[in-house]
């Protein structure tokens, strides 16, 4: 996709691939192709699911930095090239990810946790999450851990008694009235992980306490060990 300098693009994700949950990524490549220093893209989607949940996400950034200028990745030769995000390459991104205000079901509140891995070769797949370890807080501070192996590189799941599985259940750890919030990261090694979170809830029209809303995962803690290739291809521009 070329751009001018002002230029914006608008596009509907289900024209391209119908029928299909994931994450675009977008970056900034010189006329060969290749990957540049150009910090100067913004972006957001809007986001609707069957179940009511639906959110406008702004888009989580990696800044290009000066090693894209001392040790270029790629030339007119290259045919892929690996994006490192390792605070000299790109910046960093995140290791251990936080979701905050988490609602009580109780009160109708439907939480949907999306948590996505960067990793893998485009050109042939993505790396799977890996098993992903967590800590659920509620409001008097009290920690209940779980675990869980998702099989892909993006999972999209509603938070009840069923995931993630506490003991107690989730509903018993944010009773009616009351809110809590939780940490996950991989259980093993240092992987890069980012994702967000997105509130339904049916009274939002007659009831004044009652919200639908959503945000990116807050990072805690920064991963160096991104690393994601891409194809290169000259744009026709």
């Amino acid at each position: 996709m070329c751009l001018t300098k002002n230029q914006t693009a608008t596009f509907l994700a289900s024209e391209f691939d119908p029928g299909t949950t994931g994450y675009l990524i977008a970056v900034a490549v010189d006329d060969l192709g290749c990957p540049t220093v150009f910090n100067a893209l913004m972006g957001d989607e809007y986001v609707k699911f069957s179940t009511g949940h639906h959110a406008n996400l702004p888009a989580d950034s990696a800044a290009a930095l000066i090693g894209l200028i001392t040790s270029p990745i790629c030339d007119d030769t290259s045919s892929i090239a690996q994006l490192r995000f390792d605070g000299f390459y790109y910046n960093r991104l995140g290791r251990v990810l936080a979701l905050s205000s988490i609602p009580d079901r109780a009160s109708g509140n439907d939480t949907l946790l999306i948590l996505n891995r960067i990793g893998g070769n485009l050109g042939l797949g993505t790396l799977p999450l890996p098993p992903i370890f967590g800590l659920l807080y509620n409001d008097r501070e009290n920690s209940y851990s779980f675990s869980f192996t998702p099989s892909t590189c993006q999972i999209v799941s509603s938070l009840n008694n069923s995931f993630p599985r506490t003991v107690p259940r989730i509903e018993s750890v944010i009773p009616a009235g009351r809110s809590g919030w939780m940490k996950l990261y991989a259980f093993d090694g240092d992987v890069p992980l980012f994702g967000a979170s997105i509130i339904a809830n049916p009274d939002t029209a007659t009831s004044a306490g009652a919200f639908a809303s959503g945000h990116n995962l807050h990072k805690l803690t920064l991963s160096s060990a991104g690393v994601l290739t891409i194809p290169v291809f000259p744009p026709n521009c």
